[in-house]
């Protein structure tokens, strides 16, 4: 199977494309790079732009599944919020005209650190660094940490469309419970 994975931003959409087998860890990375955007177009300028991009990407390598990080906004104000669930709106509808809508699946930040084996427990700088590193070392790849958080959001996304949401869902509210019980 072949995934997409976005992790968008304004300034700099990092973009993988994998290649995925049915045996875990035998994923391949086929393509990476990032999309940028000038500051001074406007936001509706800019997710157009960033829109075409991914789709241009995900026809060019036929991509049969996309994964898009869902940003935790807790930490930024809500105008942030707002702008980057615009972005990933722009970016999902301009997809489904080419996908079906369950190829197309959210991916949480805490999913794409579990894909690379990143603990959930460290500052954002050191969530950065430590998927930079978990990239360079399954891979053996030279990544910026854009491509790096898209190569883990298409890995999260196989999970998820391999064994479908409800599953993964389900899977991390099992946890959760246990964890309450304790």
């Amino acid at each position: 199977m072949i995934l997409l994975g976005i992790d968008p931003s304004y300034t700099r959409t990092g973009l993988a494309v994998l290649h995925c087998g049915d045996i875990p860890g035998t994923e391949r990375v086929v393509a990476t790079g990032t999309i940028k955007t000038p500051a001074h177009l406007s936001d509706q300028e800019r997710c157009r732009e960033i829109a075409v991009q991914c789709e241009t990407w995900a026809r060019s390598y036929g991509a049969e599944a996309v994964g898009i990080e869902n940003q935790y906004t807790g930490h930024l104000d809500k105008r942030v919020g707002l702008r980057l669930a615009a972005l990933r709106s722009a970016i999902e509808q301009r997809l489904l005209g080419s996908l079906p809508a369950e190829a197309v699946v959210q991916v949480a930040p805490a999913q794409r650190q579990a894909a690379l084996g990143v603990s959930n427990r460290l500052g954002r700088a050191d969530v950065k660094r430590r998927v930079v590193e978990a990239v360079q070392r399954r891979y053996k790849l030279e990544v910026c940490d854009d491509e790096a958080d898209a190569i883990g959001i298409g890995l999260a996304a196989w999970r998820l469309v391999r064994r479908g949401a409800k599953a993964e869902q389900l899977r991390m509210t099992l946890r959760t419970s246990r964890k309450a019980r304790l």
